[in-house]
């Protein structure tokens, strides 16, 4: 038997088990014990949760198999999109004490990397150091002894003696290179 009206409840509703509802509307908080699926069936819809000022904070784009933060369907731009706002500092990867937070931020025509200490930009494949970007500005890869390159101020104290194929540039750029 159907039934086909609308109901109205004010409190609580417990449901145990499976229920099998076409739309939801909750005016309220909704709070979830246990795990949660959405679009298990795999059909070509989307998901989004807004925020107090983005209708599209968080887009999950249910065709082309991607995600946008801060904006709609963006497919074609990659598998994860995010947008920023005027007033936003990008994607932000915060350590766990928070002292050290690494930025990537798209301002007009311009991206930056940033760092909010004194620390390093290192670049690493396989673990392994390949290229360096100092706290002092200065540029350098960090193999001991040849084949070294650096840029910037005191640009040889970074390369050990005796080695070979060194080229140093910049402010006292020989300083300790004795080969």
């Amino acid at each position: 038997t159907s039934v086909f009206a609308s109901l109205d409840i004010s409190g609580d509703i417990d449901v145990d088990g499976t229920t099998n509802l076409d739309v939801v509307d909750i005016d309220g908080a909704l709070t979830q014990d246990g795990g949660a699926v959405f679009n298990e069936a795999s059909a070509d819809v989307d998901f989004r949760i807004e925020s107090n000022g983005n209708a599209n904070m968080l887009f999950v784009d249910g065709g082309t198999n991607s995600v946008s933060i801060g904006t709609g369907a963006l497919p074609t731009l990659g598998t994860l999109v995010v947008q920023q706002t005027a007033d936003s500092k990008g994607i932000a990867v915060v350590d766990s004490a928070a002292a050290n937070t690494f930025f990537i931020e798209n301002q007009g025509d311009e991206v930056k990397l940033r760092v909010n200490a004194a620390s390093p930009i290192t670049f690493l494949q396989n673990s392994t150091e390949r290229f360096r970007i100092a706290s002092d500005g200065s540029l350098s890869t960090p193999t001991a002894g040849t084949s070294n390159v650096r840029f910037g101020v005191n640009a040889g104290n970074s390369i050990a003696s005796g080695g070979n194929f060194n080229v140093v540039v910049g402010d006292e750029a020989g300083t300790t290179i004795n080969t």
